[in-house]
């Protein structure tokens, strides 16, 4: 199984491209894991941690056999057999062509829009019961078209528990998770919009502009970051995207114009920012009360990559102690990380992310006040730093 290193800011990133996981080595790790690459004999390793780090044998030796336990774990491996001595590109797995029998002749679909984006013009057939109308929601922000002949015909339907996502055909993901599968499809419509794009990762993440100045807002459910870009939206901001947010190699965020999703939570919050948010339907998504809240300046037809100049990892605490403080990369990618953004398999996509999280300022809000998170944000456009 490939395994590619990196390193940033003092640490060594391993990326493993088959199933697409980071691990972060803190410096003893990474002087354990080179020694090792490096060809050390256990006892040569003890013998050397205890010299480099000052540290008695016994340490040591216990330091590596608590080191190396956890890696096999994990499935990893430093000795120089296991280990890619150059970056190859992954080579693409074999399509799965789906059985087409699966769709019977009289299948009913639930939607069918068709619709521009970016450069293609795209047919979204969606044969569930339980995603139809939410797909209806989020998309009611695009252009419809009359277009027979789309790019890309994205299609969704059900075999068993399992939700099953093709693009012309060939199917892309299978998934029993709700929010997997909406995640999934929406990868298919920007992947589709923007061809010529090479993207790094797909952030789960909010994101917007102050004054051509862009923040991407990544976190977990429940960090707040829709709220938050829906009332900076609603304070002056150009809106780019709710949820997935693309990054392409060279540091840029394609716009995805999709209807944000508010759940109960935030209700209450934003009413002073959208008066008429209680009059708009409510919906169950995955046994949540959600609205979709439509943007009075959606971006109707999005082709142009925006400059990323920072990210801001927000978390909505009520009661908490309000700031806004620097992260080091290493901590930026630790967050990524544990938002479930999505990472391309290719190394050399990933060197790019590595690189470029080296270099994008990166911070953590912690707010209990929309206003004084919007004003704090503000200043950072204004100033480009803390």
């Amino acid at each position: 199984m490939s395994i590619y290193s990196f390193h940033l800011d003092g640490h060594r990133i391993l990326f493993r491209s088959a199933d697409k996981h980071v691990f972060i080595l803190n410096p003893t790790a990474d002087w354990i894991w080179q020694a090792m690459a490096e060809g050390f004999s256990f006892d040569d390793l003890v013998e050397q941690l205890a010299e480099h780090f000052q540290i008695s044998r016994s340490t040591a030796r216990s330091d590596i056999v608590e080191q190396l336990n956890q890696w096999a774990v994990l499935g990893l491996n430093p000795r120089p057999a296991e280990q890619k001595k150059d970056r190859q590109p992954v080579a693409a797995a074999e399509p799965i062509k789906l059985d087409t029998i699966r769709f019977a002749q009289n299948a009913q679909y639930s939607l069918q829009y068709s619709f521009h984006f970016g450069s293609a013009v795209i047919t979204l057939t969606d044969y569930t019961s339980d995603l139809a109308v939410h797909f209806g929601l989020l998309l009611s922000g695009l252009p419809a078209t009359e277009i027979k002949e789309s790019n890309s015909q994205i299609t969704l339907f059900k075999d068993a528990n399992e939700y099953v996502i093709s693009c012309n055909g060939v199917e892309l993901e299978r998934t029993g998770f709700e929010l997997a599968a909406v995640g999934r499809v929406v990868q298919a419509i920007i992947e589709a919009g923007y061809p010529q794009a090479i993207w790094m990762a797909f952030m789960h993440a909010s994101a917007g502009s102050l004054n051509g100045y862009g923040v991407v807002f990544p976190g977990i459910g429940g960090s707040g970051k829709s709220t938050l870009m829906a009332a900076l939206t609603a304070s002056g901001w150009t809106y780019w995207c709710d949820d997935t947010v693309p990054v392409d190699v060279h540091g840029r965020a394609g716009a995805v114009p999709l209807r944000p999703c508010l759940k109960s939570g935030s209700w209450e919050v934003l009413r002073s920012f959208y008066p008429d948010l209680d009059t708009l339907p409510v919906y169950q998504r995955c046994d949540k009360e959600v609205r979709y809240l439509p943007l009075k300046h959606e971006r109707k037809n999005c082709r142009s990559m925006l400059p990323v100049h920072a990210l801001v990892f927000p978390a909505y605490t009520p009661g908490c102690s309000q700031k806004l403080c620097s992260l080091t990369p290493v901590e930026g990618l630790q967050r990524l990380i544990k938002a479930q953004s999505w990472i391309s398999p290719d190394p050399d996509r990933t060197a790019a992310m590595i690189d470029w999280l080296g270099t994008i300022p990166t911070y953590s809000l912690h707010y209990h006040s929309l206003d004084w998170a919007i004003t704090r944000l503000e200043q950072l456009a204004q100033n480009g730093r803390l």
